[in-house]
């Protein structure tokens, strides 16, 4: 075997040969003057892997910042287990748990064990907490990743009173399985850890109700503000599922692989979650009638089911007597030629002057009145509008209007019509899904795997192009539906508890098909590895009207 080897560092442009056995960590403190930043973790040809990997062959290999996108997928677990660790010192006999995660937050629970009322005692508990926390880091203790044999593994967390992570492995069928290790606190490994509790920084800690709710900066859009709360209404939504999802003993991937592999099997399961959707949805159609406005704007980030939503609120409100009449934004995009470019020249489909504002409020206007409108229809192929026939000379007194799109809590897209006449509804998945009690399959990746499968399923496009296109995609949700969230009027959550293991058959066939000789590997495959704990579930007793038929076919509604 060769004494060195060599090393391609994407981040500089150069190549660099040393010895066999140097670690990511001694290659980044060899370039650090040119490299500019601290890396938290780094690429290895095209994988992610942890600063303490051991290089034997030759290398290509591109340096991870922390406040990157894929950055932060190594950023936000290790403070987490930073945290976790802390709290496991301070109260042994207590309980800490991840419940959720969005827009840079993470929401914790926590309950000491010491026998008192700990909301009484709230911010000095977290004040240890953040205590003990700043000392972990400023010690700069090494996090060690350790691999051994899975049974050996699940006995060791078995003797930390870990359930939910041996629950977890009775599914994994691999031999050998890893964690990570900083004195005596150990996690399980999904995804690569920093090297050390030095890197945790630049976050915040606040109380709230049950436990605690750290702060950190989102990924890097230039000039957006991506850290905007979260409204109340949603966070609402997000306790009422956590609570449903308790009773039915469906919380984690390793609660969902048992329940599902009882007695009543994945079909109750699917059939009580898909009813208690069809309930929340017929109780929104009644809201809606009950407020007498006709103007029904949905709107919501990518891969939410709003087109499926909208169908089915359609539906609800004929069957309480409120005849009703869908129109896709969609419907109303600028020909192709007439989209506004971005600062890259590239045209903008995701701003919402992408949408022709004036022609679509003047239909709206004539439609109100009962006036006869020819309304479009957009062709994705040729990129201009088209007036058909069967669209020509609509009129509907008297009906509500069901608006579906991307901009419709925006307040720039209706003019001249009275605002007490709009009710606005926020459709997107909202909840996560836990892998145990610190790490959760967030709900951004569950709309990407949904995103996945319906680009494929519908569109012919590799799994590739979407994760190709996916950041662009997220940059306008940031800057186009985050900031207006907060106007609707109603939070309607599109998570379904089954449904990542029902897209699971589809999507991994998909995402190994991603070659490893282009960036969106990495992305891959920690999205792989995140499936591989999940036992698949068949899509036969999906019912047709379902929000996943959206996604992966066999839907009763027709998608135009």
């Amino acid at each position: 075997m060769s004494r060195t080897l060599r090393i391609q560092i994407v981040n500089i442009g150069k190549e660099l040969f040393l010895p066999n056995g140097v670690t990511l960590q001694e290659v980044s403190e060899q370039i650090e003057g040119e490299l500019g930043f601290i890396p938290i973790a780094a690429k290895v040809n095209n994988r992610m892997e942890p600063l303490s990997m051991e290089l034997y062959h030759p290398k290509r290999v591109e340096f991870v910042r922390s406040d990157s996108y894929d950055g932060r997928q190594v950023f936000i677990p290790t403070l987490v287990f930073v945290i976790s660790a802390a709290f496991e010192e301070l109260f042994p006999n207590g309980t800490f748990k991840v419940e959720h995660i969005a827009s840079g937050r993470v929401f914790c629970s926590c309950m000491t064990g010491l026998g008192v009322e700990d909301s009484q005692y709230a911010d000095k508990i977290l004040y240890s907490i953040i205590e003990r926390i700043d000392k972990l880091r400023e010690a700069d203790i090494p996090i060690e990743l350790v691999e051994d044999e899975t049974s050996a593994v699940i006995e060791r967390f078995r003797r930390n009173r870990r359930e939910d992570i041996v629950l977890l492995l009775q599914n994994y069928h691999n031999l050998y399985a890893s964690y990570y290790k900083m004195g005596q606190h150990i996690e399980y490994a999904y995804v690569p850890l920093a090297s050390s509790t030095s890197c945790i920084s630049d976050y915040r800690i606040e109380v709230c109700d049950g436990g605690f709710i750290v702060s950190v900066p989102m990924y890097s859009y230039p000039g957006l503000d991506v850290s905007s709360d979260i409204p109340q209404k949603e966070l609402a939504v997000c306790s009422e599922s956590a609570e449903w999802n308790t009773r039915m003993h469906a919380v984690s991937v390793g609660e969902i692989n048992a329940n599902c592999q009882e007695r009543r099997g994945s079909g109750w399961l699917i059939k009580v979650a898909e009813s208690l959707q069809e309930r929340k949805i017929a109780q929104v159609a009644e809201e809606i009638v009950k407020s007498g406005k006709r103007i029904v704007l949905v709107a919501g980030p990518s891969s939410s089911g709003k087109t499926t939503f909208s169908k089915r609120l359609e539906v609800a409100l004929e069957t309480i007597g409120c005849e009703a009449f869908p129109i896709s934004l969609d419907d109303f995009f600028v020909n192709r030629e007439e989209t506004p470019l971005d600062e890259n020249g590239q045209r903008d489909y995701e701003c919402l002057n992408a949408i022709d504002v004036e022609l679509f409020n003047r239909c709206l206007s004539s439609l109100l009145s009962g006036e006869p409108v020819d309304l479009p229809t957009y062709n994705f192929v040729t990129g201009v509008k088209e007036y058909r026939e069967q669209n020509r000379g609509i009129t509907v007194p008297g009906r509500t209007f069901i608006i579906e799109g991307l901009h419709g809590l925006n307040p720039g897209l209706i003019n001249g019509v009275d605002s007490g006449q709009v009710f606005r509804i926020y459709v997107s998945p909202m909840t996560s899904l836990a892998l145990d009690n610190h790490v959760r399959i967030t709900a951004t990746d569950g709309r990407l795997m949904r995103r996945i499968t319906r680009d494929s399923v519908q569109r012919n496009r590799t799994a590739k192009d979407t994760l190709e296109s996916w950041y662009k995609v997220r940059e306008g949700e940031v800057k186009w539906i985050y900031p207006y969230r907060g106007n609707a009027d109603v939070f309607f959550n599109t998570a379904l508890v089954y449904e990542i293991a029902v897209v699971k058959p589809f999507v991994e066939e998909l995402l190994r098909e991603v070659p490893q000789n282009c960036p969106e590997y990495a992305e891959a495959r920690r999205l792989l590895n995140m499936l591989s704990y999940l036992v698949p579930l068949s899509d036969r007793e999906v019912p047709p009207t379902s929000i996943i038929r959206e996604f992966v076919g066999g839907s009763s509604f027709r998608y135009l």
